[in-house]
């Protein structure tokens, strides 16, 4: 009976820690560093209030629900939902390490304080930025989620230059 307590015992610790050591997910508390090493690490910035307006959250109170926190979809995560984090009243930022090198990618932005009567989804399409390199050429995303819209379009390089 006891060697079958221990085996329990070491069994749930190997699965725990394999669980703990798979890291990359947006709710990771790696310092803002999200992915696996094996693309180009990008520095995405977003200068906007990090406050949630309290005039939009009354006008347009389905768009805000919907959009919750400020947030990416990136192509190469199959358009999953990736947080970004308040460094000031007026930037938000996630640094990803896992971004393609040579090929076009698109990742798209949502502000809650950006929900209007034709903007039901929050998009951003200005003051974001990749490695301090100006975003603003769109290109239409799909998320297979039934919500495809328009997002970012850019490459980079191994060296982590941007090309918008």
């Amino acid at each position: 009976m006891k060697r079958a307590a221990c085996l329990l015992i070491l069994g749930a610790t190997a699965v725990l820690a394999a669980a703990c050591s798979s890291g990359g997910g947006s709710n990771s508390s790696d310092g803002g560093v999200l992915g696996n090493p094996t693309g180009a690490r990008i520095v995405f910035a977003y200068d906007a209030p990090t406050a949630l307006n309290p005039a939009v959250r009354s006008a347009f109170p389905s768009c805000v629900q919907i959009v919750g926190p400020t947030h990416t979809h990136p192509s190469w995560r199959d358009f999953a939902v990736v947080a970004m984090r308040a460094v000031s009243d007026n930037r938000w930022e996630v640094t990803m390490q896992d971004v393609p090198v040579g090929q076009q990618v698109v990742i798209g932005v949502n502000d809650p304080n950006l929900c209007t009567a034709t903007n039901d989804r929050g998009r951003v399409f200005s003051g974001f930025t990749a490695n301090g390199v100006a975003l603003s050429r769109t290109a239409t995303t799909v998320t297979g989620h039934g919500d495809g819209g328009m997002g970012l379009a850019f490459s980079v390089d191994a060296d982590g230059n941007v090309t918008p």
